[in-house]
């Protein structure tokens, strides 16, 4: 809102003074642009003049509500800089908007109001016009949300609406007194998402142990129940099927020249695309160990592990019987 200071010599016989004692219901109506000349006129005008222009100014009102924080945590309550800053020249120089004919009216114009229960600040535009008022508003918050604003960078602006309308001041004043927004401070959303991250971290720990426990098939952080001479090979993180099928074949078959056994559930792998294949010559594929020719005279069994899909019950079994029968182990995790 704009404020105006004047003076009235209450002794002397100012023909203005005594018209407006002399004609208290007296009204001057004033178009905007009208009202825009008066105010680059240097003329004085009287105090009548000053009400009917600032009326006509706060016609249609358009503002928003930001929260600016210092990079220390503490509020940024500067009102009149924070006008300062919006009026100056490399301020105006980013604004999306062509507003050199508008540039000298602008200190009145703009209006900064600061809550100092919130630290919220209420930025007005006066112009009279709903659309020119849209129009300054959307150019300034495009502005002060691109972070091109030199002496904002380093602060934290918080936004509370887009550029919206009230129609008389008596609304604004009631919108202004009924605002009740606790202060925000960026500590408090720091401890609050580290929080909350901690929180869900702990309980999806403590879910995926739960859900461990009952699941009937293996899980990535199944316990194998392997020996240190048993090797394991993880292609858990190969996406693509053919290639995973690919590395598989080639886990399978390294070294060369061993008499091995491949042990997967059914359902899980193509025997054929293993048995198939030119380097698994020395290879035969089964599903249960009991399958296994008892003087096969194995040197290696390999075991593939699906994960999601093995069964922990088939796993388990293959692994007794392998151990007792003593037969070095290769795990294939896909």
């Amino acid at each position: 809102m704009i404020t105006y200071v004047f003076f009235v010599n209450v002794t002397g016989d100012s023909s203005d003074t005594q018209q407006e004692v002399e004609n208290p219901g007296e009204t001057f109506d004033y178009t905007v642009p009208e009202v825009h000349e008066l105010l680059l006129t240097e003329d004085e005008l009287t105090a009548r003049e000053q009400t009917a222009i600032t009326r006509v100014l706060e016609n249609d009102m358009v503002f928003f509500r930001v929260y600016i924080e210092n990079d220390d945590f503490t509020i940024f309550n500067k009102r009149h800089l924070l006008k300062e800053i919006l009026i100056h020249d490399d301020v105006l120089s980013i604004l999306d908007y062509d507003i050199e004919s508008y540039e000298a009216l602008l200190e009145h114009f703009i209006q900064v109001d600061l809550d100092t229960d919130t630290g919220i600040f209420d930025i007005q535009f006066t112009t009279g016009d709903e659309q020119l008022n849209f129009d300054l508003a959307n150019a300034y918050y495009a502005a002060l949300n691109s972070e091109e604003i030199e002496i904002l960078t380093d602060r934290n602006l918080f936004f509370f609406d887009e550029p919206k309308t009230l129609t008389s001041s008596e609304e604004i004043e009631s919108f202004v007194a009924e605002t009740d927004v606790e202060p925000l401070n960026i500590m408090n959303i720091v401890y609050f998402i580290v929080g909350g991250s901690i929180f869900g971290l702990v309980f999806g720990f403590l879910a995926s142990i739960v859900i461990n426990i009952y699941k009937k098939q293996i899980s990535i952080i199944y316990n194998l129940s392997l020996d240190n001479k048993d090797k394991v090979i993880n292609l858990t993180r190969v996406r693509d099927s053919s290639e995973q099928k690919e590395d598989v074949i080639e886990a399978i078959s390294y070294p060369p020249n061993v008499k091995r056994a491949v042990l997967m559930e059914e359902g899980s792998l193509d025997f054929d695309a293993i048995e198939d294949n030119e380097m698994n010559k020395n290879i035969d594929s089964y599903h249960h160990f009991n399958k296994i020719k008892p003087d096969a005279s194995l040197d290696e069994v390999v075991l593939i592990v699906k994960i999601n899909e093995t069964s922990k019950k088939w796993y388990e079994t293959q692994l007794t019987l392998i151990k007792g029968n003593n037969i070095p182990l290769k795990v294939v995790k896909i």
